[in-house]
């Protein structure tokens, strides 16, 4: 029995000794850190620059037209802070919205957090007779939180503005405010 409590005490002793060491609290967490579990948490596999994430919204809108939607956004991030936007939206029992913008982002907060501001054209289909499909142009603000290497959320508010006439007039036109709350995941290559 006493061997056995020894041999406790020795064990016990060696593992205190090896975790004591010149380890301060500071170093524990830092070591803690280090592990390759945490540290893939932390450093994305792939860079920001050159790769692209696919977004999907919901959307409420007010305006000429009004009502609720769906929409998706493919955007191809050139570096940074430049970007570009190719996006479908469904504004259910109104129209359809396609878009390709520009978009100028200021990463914030080790890339985290995102605001950005968008410019672009489109076109519109409405599902109404009454109202000719036609050009569009949009130009909006937004803020993306990255909650990781692959997934964030992004909320946006976007002014949309559509000429509708033949002839090119603005006499036949729809505007329209737009809020979109979404999820997007990043597709990225290798570091």
């Amino acid at each position: 029995m006493k061997r056995m409590i020894l041999s406790a005490g020795v064990v016990l002793a060696t593992v205190l000794g090896a975790f004591a060491g010149d380890y301060g609290t500071d170093n524990k967490s830092k070591m803690l850190m280090e592990t390759p579990a945490v540290e893939a948490m932390n450093e994305c596999p792939f860079d920001w620059k050159n790769n692209f994430s696919l977004g999907l919204h919901g959307i409420g809108y007010g305006g000429d037209i009004s009502g609720g939607g769906l929409g998706t956004a493919l955007t191809w991030h050139w570096n940074d802070y430049v970007g570009a936007v190719v996006g479908l939206d469904y504004l259910v029992g109104d129209a359809i919205n396609t878009t390709v913008s520009l978009r100028l982002q200021l990463p914030l907060m080790d890339d985290k957090l995102v605001p950005y501001g968008i410019v672009g054209l489109g076109g519109i289909w409405y599902d109404s007779s009454d109202i000719k499909d036609g050009f569009s142009w949009h130009t909006g603000a937004g803020v993306e939180y990255r909650f990781n290497c692959r997934w964030a959320a992004y909320g946006e508010g976007r002014y949309t503005f559509a000429n509708n006439s033949d002839a090119g007039s603005f006499d036949d036109r729809g505007e329209f405010v737009s809020g979109r709350l979404g999820v997007k995941y990043y597709f990225g290559k290798g570091k």
